[in-house]
């Protein structure tokens, strides 16, 4: 399966670059990141979770989908345009 796959490839590149590179490095390449884009973006991280918690509303990403590559076919009769309708009324932007 493909995921298995990536899954695979993934904790192989993680276990390199545990043994190549020191955590005071990554450490200091996360913080040296984070500098970079508060600068560029008048101090403030452009998507706070933080700031998107304290807003007072919720928002959700929905996905409308008949099979997934984990699990397969999610559902044989798939009314994809009603479900999608449905979500639009209920507040979904829809793309």
């Amino acid at each position: 399966m493909i995921l298995d796959t990536i899954v695979a490839a993934t904790k192989e590149r993680v276990a390199v670059l545990k043994a190549t590179t020191p955590l005071e490095v990554v450490k200091a390449q996360a913080e040296q990141a984070a500098k970079e884009e508060l600068a560029a973006n008048g101090g403030q991280f452009p998507f706070a979770f933080e700031k998107a918690l304290r807003a007072g509303s919720m928002n959700f990403i929905c996905e409308v989908k008949k099979a997934s590559p984990s699990k397969g076919v999610i559902a044989e009769d798939f009314p994809y345009l009603e479900i999608a309708k449905d979500y639009e009324k209920a507040g979904a932007a829809v793309y």
